[in-house]
């Protein structure tokens, strides 16, 4: 079993060896060994990362290069773990067809290496198969909520997330307290809608994988606020999760609020 972090990680090729690939939601109480291991400073959530992998039995981790913490946990773990696998993505700043072609190279280069350590074989087949299969539920599932669509009742609360890295415990603790979380515009709340057409499945599926609604570290942020703002109804406000100094989602932070359209609570 492998785990992740970033939603540019390619975990449909992972599945597509017949691995299992999971996302990394630590749940600890303390550092010690991320503080012994790591610079105190270091981000929390990557210092909960290196906790929860020292605690559980994962056979290796994918990487992208999103935010020096995280090439700095990678770094630790290649040094402390040398008989697991360990692969970090050069993650691309814009998208366009070039660095499309360069993540591409990475993701074969992925699976040689994947395969020679894991003695399975990858079935491009099954990627195709699989993505196809998930686009198709995803769009049917949209289709028959616009067929049942009911008038909303008053107390029905309808709430952004938005932000980084909150985890399943905050999803949990808000949908109790009675709110919905109609859009989850968080590193990994976004379901992945890939779909692969063509003969160049690897390309096709490295285009795909970049042009997911972006993060804050890419450089073309603009579609988080179109899909905000193409929301119906409109969300009556927005729950603002980030980790302490992760200064790209303070600054989308500030932003939102400076503009004061929508109530809006911080949690960090």
């Amino acid at each position: 079993m492998l785990a992740y972090m970033c939603k540019y990680a390619p975990v449909e090729i992972i599945q597509a060896f017949g691995s299992t690939v999971v996302i990394m939601e630590p749940h600890v109480t303390n550092f010690t060994q991320a503080d012994t291991l790591m610079h105190p400073n270091m981000c929390s959530y990557v210092k909960a990362v290196l906790e929860e992998f020292e605690n559980c039995s994962y056979e290796g981790m994918l990487f992208t290069s999103c935010c020096d913490s995280s090439r700095r946990l990678y770094d630790t773990l290649c040094r402390r773990y040398p008989e697991k696998f360990f692969f970090c993505f050069d993650l691309p700043w814009k998208i366009n067809d070039f660095t499309v072609s360069l993540y591409a190279k990475q993701i074969r280069q992925l699976i040689d290496e994947y395969a020679a350590f894991s003695g399975k074989t990858f079935d491009p087949e099954k990627l195709q198969e699989m993505c196809g299969r998930e686009f198709e539920m995803q769009l049917r599932k949209k289709e028959l909520l616009e067929q049942r669509k009911l008038p909303q009742k008053q107390t029905d609360l309808n709430i952004c997330l938005a932000g980084a890295r909150p985890g399943s415990e905050i999803k949990k603790l808000i949908e109790d307290l009675g709110a919905k979380i109609a859009l989850d515009l968080t590193c990994t709340g976004i379901t992945r809608e890939f779909r692969i057409e063509g003969e160049d499945v690897i390309g096709e599926y490295a285009r795909s994988l970049l042009s997911q609604i972006p993060c804050m570290r890419m450089s073309r942020v603009l579609p988080r606020r179109e899909k905000l703002a193409d929301m119906d109804p409109r969300p009556d406000g927005i729950i603002y999760h980030t980790v302490k100094f992760c200064d790209i989602y303070s600054y989308e932070y500030a932003a939102f609020k400076a503009e004061g359209e929508l109530p809006m609570v911080k949690i960090e």
